[in-house]
């Protein structure tokens, strides 16, 4: 099984086409767990897969659905794929963590858009 630090290393370095390559190989080999799920759909955020992004966060919400950044992240690919639902996740993870501070600036980066 991959290292996540390794795949942590080869996306600070924005080599992200090779660390989803480990990422979905270790996920085929050993199942969908919490931590892959979540750095694969960063990192198909990060390589412009919003739809496919959108998937791995929503289930992640199934599983977690009190995780504020789940939300906020979903939001994101929602943005981008502009659907108007984002703003419902942007406010979810204010009410989950209504202290966060980068939740309330993203939520009006949108709707300056």
């Amino acid at each position: 099984m991959a290292d996540l630090k390794q795949v942590q290393n080869l996306m600070s370095n924005g080599n992200y086409a090779a660390a989803i390559e480990i990422v979905n190989k270790t996920i085929k080999d050993a199942g969908p767990q919490k931590e892959w799920v979540e750095v694969q759909s960063y990192i198909n955020q990060k390589l412009g897969d919003f739809e496919t992004a959108l998937e791995g966060w929503n289930s992640l919400i199934a599983y977690l659905p009190n995780e504020a950044a789940y939300y906020l992240e979903r939001g994101v690919c929602k943005f981008n794929l502009r659907y108007k639902s984002a703003i419902e996740d942007f406010n979810q993870a204010i009410v989950l963590e209504p202290q966060n501070a980068y939740f309330h600036s993203a939520l009006a980066y949108i709707l300056d858009k």
